[in-house]
């Protein structure tokens, strides 16, 4: 065996990266992980050539040499891993990535079938035997976050009220990868529905499984590898729920199907993509160190944090302080006040993720952040942050100040010759904006990818997006003092500049019933559930608002297929819940994860 080149992955049990290595044996290539091994942030004992995994989740190193890195999920965390992108050689990602990449940023884009190498399934080599196993009709594992999966969200419901004939499962919270696998194999049709239309691992997993791949038609990538109807089966919107219904009823044709799909994924393969990987791999083009991409490494590293709680310790805490204050004192007040801002982030959401020393961490949270802000009380992203954290920490008195100076920064945006200094808002070095994965998150993101070289969209963006934030922060508070009205003005501001907002929908609905006006309420709670059906923790409040509307044939309507969809969903430990209205109970149960094994992986008899 012959090593090729190192990978260096964050490692979601230890703190800092994982190691592994790609060798050769004869003319194939493999990755073998070194288990032994893990490189902390403060040690770069890369060997030479390597490939730095998942900068968009993961710490971004100054090196002496430009270097080679993977951006799988490139939609996610975009300001973070463009502000690093002077560092990276080559990046390699999926075909839609290079189609919004290439020939926009200074290093080389390869676009290749990328999630391949990260799936780690069970491949069958008994098909045959597989197709005559088959117990479930339509499978989908996945996640349920609207924050990103609101669209897969609505057609999921579509696949969760397929007549009750159907053997149909929606499972989040599947884990271990031989579970995964047999859920899989047993199962005759996967839904896939990805979220940048690349070849997700989905489509690898699904096929390699011996499953039909349902994939939406106009998916980029993976029709570039497969043939529809052939060897997968696309679909639409208007016409998913007649091909999963013509699919199940002509076994002939979906195992043709089935097996062509199975047969195809065979030449995609992780050494393929490892071969491409070496023909480009270089360690050799000479990094010149700024001040800057300090800058964007410390910010990166907390990035690292935010994303793998394991590594909030008081060593890394500590080594960012140290970190952040050696570059203030070289810095400017616009970027002094920008690391601290970061810096603030990092100890709310240590605070967010470890209870241990929660009121110390968000207290240093608050302190680092107001002194952001002296340096530079004209920054929008700095008052928003603020707002963010009196908010989360009940400040009511100091949140209506960062409200106020939010608003009046946001008044004087377009002439604030201050956001220019930061190179960050909006330009690719921006401070971070305190989120976690939501929706308003998501949608920044995607603007970013879209016009990180259009200063005056970006700007105008994200401003809309934090000020609909904002106005949610204070409907909630109005709500919690009982006053409906200002609640309502709030929410219908915040809809009014971002309209997809199941939650805001939601709280409109209850300030609607607080205030009796019982038919409203009742139209924004549908509204909601039409947005997110799989939001089932709001269901009660669903079902008492149908009902104090009186609109009684409504009721029993979305009741009959909450009551189905939640026979076929399976969630974590899963819940049950319930309400009785005049005469009548209202009694839902989520099924659990382990239900989901028991009744169809354990009982498969394989």
């Amino acid at each position: 065996m012959e090593k090729k080149f190192q990978c260096i992955r964050p490692s979601r049990e230890h703190d800092g990266f994982s190691v592994s290595y790609i060798v050769q044996d004869s003319d194939e290539l493999y990755e073998v992980q070194d288990k032994s091994k893990v490189i902390h942030f403060t040690d770069l004992g890369f060997e030479e050539p390597f490939l730095l995994w998942d900068p968009e989740y993961a710490f971004s190193p100054v090196y002496e040499k430009k270097y080679p890195v993977v951006l799988g999920d490139w939609n996610l965390n975009a300001p973070i891993f463009l502000q690093n992108i002077d560092k990276f050689s080559v990046i390699f990602l999926d075909e839609v990535g290079k189609s919004q990449l290439s020939g926009r940023i200074p290093a080389k884009v390869v676009g290749v079938p990328i999630f391949v190498s990260y799936v780690d399934v069970v491949e069958r080599s008994d098909l045959n035997q597989v197709l005559k196993s088959k117990k479930i009709d339509v499978l989908f594992v996945g996640s349920f976050n609207p924050g990103i999966h609101s669209r897969r969200n609505k057609l999921l419901k579509k696949i969760l009220t397929l007549p009750e004939d159907y053997k149909v499962a929606v499972v989040c919270g599947l884990y271990d990868r031989i579970l995964y696998s047999e859920a899989l194999s047993t199962s005759k049709i996967v839904f896939n529905y990805s979220v940048k239309k690349e070849m997700n691992m989905r489509v690898f997993e699904t096929l390699k499984s011996g499953a039909c791949l349902f994939l939406e038609d106009d998916n980029f990538e993976t029709w570039k590898y497969l043939k529809k109807f052939e060897e997968a089966v696309p679909y639409a919107e208007s016409n998913i729920t007649e091909l999963i219904q013509k699919y199940i009823s002509d076994d002939v044709e979906r195992e043709r199907i089935t097996t062509l799909g199975y047969q195809k994924i065979k030449g995609i393969t992780k050494g393929s993509v490892f071969k491409r990987m070496l023909e480009e791999l270089k360690n050799d083009d000479i990094y010149r160190k700024s001040f800057q991409s300090d800058v964007s490494s410390f910010r990166s590293y907390i990035n690292h944090i935010f994303n793998f709680p394991v590594c909030i310790n008081d060593k890394n805490l500590g080594y960012a302080e140290s970190w952040c204050f050696s570059l203030a004192e070289n810095a400017d007040r616009y970027i002094k006040s920008s690391l601290l801002s970061d810096l603030a982030f990092l100890y709310m959401i240590s605070a967010v993720k470890i209870n241990n020393g929660k009121e110390k961490f968000l207290e240093k949270s608050l302190r680092y952040l107001n002194s952001a802000v002296s340096f530079n009380p004209k920054s929008l992203i700095f008052w928003y942050n603020l707002t963010f954290l009196n908010y989360s920490m009940k400040n009511l008195s100091d949140f209506q100040t960062s409200c106020s100076n939010f608003f009046k920064c946001l008044k004087d945006l377009p002439l604030d010759e201050s956001m220019k200094h930061i190179r960050g808002f909006p330009e690719p070095f921006s401070p971070i904006i305190f989120s976690h994965y939501s929706i308003f998150r998501t949608y920044i993101d995607n603007v970013w990818i879209k016009s990180f070289e259009d200063t005056q969209t970006l700007r105008e963006e994200i401003a809309r997006v934090l000020s609909a934030q904002v106005y949610v922060f204070l409907c909630n508070f109005a709500l919690e003092r009982g006053d409906y009205r200002e609640a309502e003005k709030f929410c219908l501001q915040s809809l009014s500049l971002f309209q997809n907002l199941t939650s805001v929908y939601y709280t409109l609905g209850k300030i609607y019933m607080g205030m009796g006006r019982f038919r409203e309420a009742a139209e924004a709670y549908i509204k909601a559930y039409e947005e997110d059906p799989l939001f089932f923790e709001k269901w009660i409040e669903i079902i008492y608002a149908l009902y104090a509307s009186g609109n009684k044939d409504k009721l029993d309507e979305i009741f009959r297929e909450m009551k189905l969809i939640s026979s076929r969903l399976y969630f974590f430990s899963g819940q049950r819940f319930g309400i009785s209205i005049g005469n009548a109970d209202y009694n839902i149960t989520v099924k659990s994860v382990k239900d989901f094994i028991n009744e169809h992986i354990l009982t498969h008899g394989r």
